[in-house]
C-alpha cells in the first residue's frame, strides 16, 4: 500500500493490511500521511466509476 506525506511529499509503502504510520518517517509530522491514489483510481473517481 503506497502512501504520501501531505507536508513534505515523502512517498513510501507498507505491506498490504498494515496501518499507516502515525507520523511521517522523513519529516516527523504527525497526521499528514494518506493513501496515495494511482492514476486509474483518479480516473475512476473523475468518471464516477467504482
Amino acid at each position: 500500500m503506497k502512501y504520501i506525506c501531505r507536508k513534505c511529499n515523502y512517498r513510501s509503502s507498507t505491506r498490504e493490511g498494515k496501518d499507516l504510520p502515525f507520523r511521517c518517517p522523513y519529516c516527523g509530522t504527525e497526521g499528514t500521511l494518506q493513501h496515495e491514489q494511482s492514476s486509474s483510481d483518479l480516473l475512476d473517481e473523475f468518471t464516477g466509476e467504482d
